[in-house]
């Protein structure tokens, strides 16, 4: 699911693509930004940026 957030797909893509909840989806992506220690999906792309 990373790799879809990272490309800039969106949630809704995310759960029709992968055929998940929608609070599967969102539950995966609170938690991935949680870990990685960023807010939002803007700071998600400047994290891979920096590489």
């Amino acid at each position: 699911m990373l790799g879809y957030l990272a490309r800039g797909r969106s949630l809704p893509y995310i759960r029709e693509t992968l055929i998940l909840s929608k609070n599967t989806v969102s539950t995966h992506a609170k938690n991935l930004y949680k870990k990685l220690g960023i807010h939002s999906r803007q700071d998600l792309f400047d994290l891979i940026e920096q590489g």
